[in-house]
């Protein structure tokens, strides 16, 4: 129960209903419509006991957490949260989950219900081995209920005030962490020296932000490395600064595939120079690239699927070229079907396809 994306199990989730040809039912809405038809629709038109009832709420989602069997949490990315866990266990029914994010702390009391890989999760689901509902319910009513959440959210505001410390994880304090760090000779680490720059960026410090930006490219790999040079080429594009930006881009090109972040990236400042031949030419080739299979924290799910072809549409309007133009912006629509500037542009270009 939860959007359909990769970052939330649902592969996981599937993969466990073929192995045990027991009843799954999938509840949630659906964002990204190509991972959809890709990866999931497939599996459910062929299993006859996999049904997809789309998004729920109220009465239904109720009626179907308290008759399920258990809820699956294959949860493969950091949730904050996760409160559809909350909401099973209120219903007395258990949930079996993947040890990633908040999971820990929110199932702490039932240990015995988080599981570390798809088969462990399989053999709980047959061995039926579960708390009582009451029980489940029981735990949610005394660590969950809206009274305790306020009162602990007055405890830590309570702390933070008395003790004149500034939020953990806000930009002052990764700041003087790191600047301490480096003051008593530490080495600093890749996710360090990135979070160091990016509290700079949000103190608008740009200046210092770019300088940390570019060492962390520069003495790191990985991620990090690719995550530093993006952020380059974002700051150096909006102080105007093209070449600089293009070039944080195809320092990127070093690192590994091109990704569509990149190439959306230098469209963008090909086009600010009205130079729309070499604009067509990235934002195609971000429509040409094929999805990273596993999303990092740096993917951009709108350079992967509908701000390329929407800016493809653009670039052909620019050139005169209605008939392509029309045809991206319908392919953006498929995306984005409610988007505003789609819209506006369908209404435009039949106009101008009727003259």
């Amino acid at each position: 129960m939860g959007e359909l994306k990769l970052q939330k199990g649902i592969l996981q989730a599937l993969e466990i209903a073929g192995m045990l040809n027991m009843k799954l039912v999938i509840a949630g809405p659906v964002y990204n419509r190509d991972f959809y038809q890709k990866e999931v629709e497939p599996i459910v038109s062929e299993n006859p006991d996999i049904s997809y009832i789309g998004e729920v709420g109220g009465k239904q989602k109720q009626e179907l957490l308290k008759h399920a069997r258990c809820l699956l949490f294959p949860i493969i990315s950091r949730e904050p949260f996760g409160i559809v866990m909350i909401e099973a266990l209120a219903c007395g029914t258990p949930v079996l989950a993947f040890n990633n994010g908040a999971v820990s702390e929110v199932l702490q009391g039932f240990p015995q219900l988080i599981c570390h890989k798809v088969e462990e999760m399989v053999e709980k689901i047959r061995n039926q081995d579960f708390p009582s509902p009451q029980t489940l319910r029981q735990y949610i009513e005394k660590h969950f209920s809206s009274e305790k959440m306020a009162d602990r959210y007055v405890e830590l505001y309570e702390k933070i005030i008395n003790e004149n410390l500034p939020p953990l994880h806000g930009p002052d304090y990764i700041i003087s962490s790191y600047e301490k760090e480096m003051a008593d000779g530490g080495i600093p680490s890749a996710e360090g020296r990135f979070e160091y720059a990016s509290a700079l960026k949000d103190k608008n410090q740009i200046s210092e932000a770019i300088q940390a930006f570019t060492s962390c490219a520069e003495e790191t790999d990985g991620i990090y490395k690719t995550k530093a040079l993006y952020e380059l080429s974002a700051l150096y594009q909006n102080q105007g600064n093209l070449d600089k930006a293009k070039a944080s881009c195809f320092h990127s090109f070093h690192t590994g595939l091109p990704r569509a972040e990149f190439c959306c990236r230098l469209g963008y400042c090909f086009k600010q120079e009205e130079r729309i031949d070499e604009s067509l030419f990235w934002f195609k080739l971000a429509t040409q690239l094929e999805k990273p299979h596993l999303h990092d924290s740096l993917y951009e799910e709108g350079c992967w699927s509908w701000v390329p072809h929407l800016e493809l549409c653009v670039c052909y309007y620019k050139k005169g070229d209605y008939e392509a133009s029309n045809h991206h912006n319908n392919l953006a629509a498929q995306y984005q079907p409610n988007n505003k500037r789609i819209l506006h542009n369908k209404e435009l270009l039949e106009k101008l396809l009727r003259k």
